[in-house]
């Protein structure tokens, strides 16, 4: 029997069914989790628990080398979220005959995990706030590995370790490159969101962008929309942004992730390099640089295919601890959280965000710009140092 605490959704104990009793069903609060579809058809083979890496110690594969990045082409730069590594490294491995795997929103604004195998892997590109819907990219991963596909596979920590889970054998053509996540949070509540800021607006919702850089690059509140008819919604202090930094609606088990602590198994670990301008002024042009932490030979070997593309630099990991706690440990739950879903039955969402947000956490993200804050915080880790 699983526990919500215990389960991130990733699939792979439905895949590895042989009896195809397994599904995905979405719960109240909006996230994916597996039911048996007939108790009786169940024969007890114990196939789906040994597909469950929470029933595992989870490996430590710690960095071998850490690198602050910028791609070079400034297009691509602009229309990535951070630095441009993860369109560096698709490029690469859909220049050897290869598919990318990634999350991207539907037609719905529902985001989904699917393939690319040429341009269109630009649907990746970009940071995507909420739990993607896996269907069934494990059995489809397979069968490029083992039709003898070169794969690059993008995914939170835990979607990287269900995988490796669900593969039962590693593969030489297998690239897999997470990324430092802060908890991944509910679908449903997203559209929610989206239902509200559209009631306005004429047309269907049918793109939005998170942390659009139309500012500067470090602030994480931004959203623009844009609908079948053309009309653009944009917010510089979007509601869902502020629920999902204050932890009000993320998963169950991101409050005890077993995948962070470079726990997943990935070859590769990207993330937005928080704190570039406390270490590397000069290499932080607010135009967005990437963290990057090589983690395996394969992982090294792809880095030295791309490294002409970009701009390097060697970064340190205890700077990079003090803004990217998520690292290392688990981000801690809202304790209002089980309120919150409790209310927004029955109240508009951005009320509900809005009171159960810290509001002296607004009002410094106001006052503050992204970079003050960054100092406020290296200066009070540097303080906690010398106590």
């Amino acid at each position: 029997m699983i526990t919500k605490e215990r389960c991130c959704g990733c699939t792979s104990c439905a895949f590895t069914c042989l009896s195809d009793n397994i599904e995905m069903k979405q719960d109240n609060e909006g996230f994916m989790y597996p039911h048996k579809k007939d108790e009786d058809v169940c024969g007890d083979c114990g196939r789906c628990n040994s597909a469950c890496f929470y029933n595992d110690q989870q490996k430590i594969t710690a960095p071998t080398s850490i690198y602050a990045c910028k791609i070079k082409d400034d297009d691509i730069r602009k229309s990535s979220s951070s630095g441009g590594v993860f369109s560096a490294l698709a490029e690469r491995v859909i220049s050897q005959g290869g598919v990318v795997f990634g999350a991207a929103f539907d037609e719905n604004c529902i985001l989904i995990h699917s393939f690319a195998e040429g341009s269109d892997y630009v649907k990746f590109r970009r940071s995507k706030y909420v739990e993607s819907d896996l269907k069934e990219t494990y059995p489809t991963v397979q069968k490029f590995l083992d039709d003898g596909r070169k794969v690059l596979f993008t995914g939170t920590p835990c979607k990287i370790s269900g995988l490796l889970k669900y593969l039962r054998k590693s593969y030489e053509n297998l690239l897999c490159m997470d990324f430092i996540c802060h908890g991944v949070p509910s679908p449903l509540m997203l559209k929610i969101h989206l239902d509200e800021i559209s009631k306005d607006t004429p047309g269907k919702i049918i793109d939005f962008r998170f942390r659009t850089k139309d500012d500067v690059w470090k602030k994480c509140i931004s959203t623009t929309a844009t609908t079948d008819l053309g009309n653009v919604i944009s917010k510089k202090r979007d509601s869902f942004m502020l629920g999902f930094l204050q932890n009000l609606y993320l998963r169950p088990s991101c409050h005890s992730c077993f995948a962070n602590g470079f726990r997943s198994g990935a070859d590769i670990t990207i993330g937005d390099y928080w704190g570039a301008e406390t270490m590397h002024r000069e290499f932080d042009d607010e135009k967005g640089v990437s963290l990057l932490m090589i983690r395996s030979k394969k992982g090294e070997v792809a880095f030295e295919g791309i490294k002409s593309k970009m701009e390097i630099i060697e970064a340190d990991l205890n700077h990079i601890l003090i803004f990217n706690p998520n690292i290392e440990r688990a981000t801690s739950p809202h304790p209002a959280r089980a309120k919150f879903f409790d209310l927004v039955k029955s109240v508009p969402f951005s009320r509900c965000v809005k009171k159960f947000t810290k509001k002296h956490i607004e009002i410094a993200r106001v006052l503050l710009s992204p970079g003050q804050i960054r100092w406020i915080q290296f200066i009070m880790s540097k303080i906690k140092k010398q106590k």
